[in-house]
C-alpha cells in the first residue's frame, strides 16, 4: 500500500508526463505536493502480481491449432505474441488445453478490436478442440458454445 494525495494527477504536456494539482489547478513537482499544506493523502492498493502458477502456464503454452507458434497464424509473418483464441474469463482454460496461436502485433490488435473476427476464430478454436477431445468436454471446460447463434 502506498499513499497519494487525492488532488495529485498525472497529465501530458507536449507528449511528456507532468504532475498536476487539481486543487491548485497548476503543474507541480512531487516535492511541492509532498510539502503542500492542503494535501489529503489516501492509501492506494498496489496491482496484484501474476501468480507463479499462471506465469508457469503462460511460459509453457502450446497449441493444438498450430504446429509452429513463432509464425503468425493469421498472416504468416513472424509472431510477436501468443494469442488465446478463447479469451476473457476462459483464458486460463484456453492456455491449459492449448487453444493458442502465434500472432503478430497487427493481427493481434485486429482480433481484439473486431468482434466479428474474434467470434470467427473462437468458433475455429472450438471446432479444433471438439475434433480432438469431444463436445462434452468442451462444454464442461468452457461452459459455452461459441458456435451458437444466440450466445449466452
Amino acid at each position: 500500500m502506498s499513499k497519494f494525495c487525492i488532488y495529485q494527477m498525472k497529465r501530458q504536456k507536449n507528449y511528456k508526463p507532468i504532475w498536476y494539482c487539481k486543487n491548485l489547478r497548476q503543474q507541480i513537482t512531487l516535492e511541492q505536493c509532498q510539502n503542500c499544506s492542503m494535501a489529503i493523502h489516501k492509501s492506494v492498493a498496489t496491482i496484484r502480481k501474476k501468480s507463479t502458477k499462471l506465469k508457469k502456464q503462460e511460459k509453457n503454452r502450446y497449441s493444438i491449432v498450430q504446429d509452429d507458434m513463432s509464425v503468425c497464424y493469421f498472416c504468416g509473418r513472424q509472431a510477436d505474441s501468443i494469442h488465446e483464441l478463447i479469451g476473457g474469463i476462459n483464458r486460463k482454460t484456453s492456455i491449459k488445453w492449448g487453444i493458442c496461436v502465434g500472432a503478430c502485433l497487427v493481427c493481434h490488435r485486429q482480433l481484439e478490436d473486431n468482434e466479428k473476427i474474434k467470434q470467427k476464430y473462437q468458433g475455429i478454436g472450438q471446432d479444433i478442440f471438439v475434433e480432438k477431445y469431444g463436445f462434452e468436454l468442451f462444454m464442461k471446460e468452457f461452459g459455452r458454445n461459441y458456435k451458437a447463434k444466440g450466445k449466452i
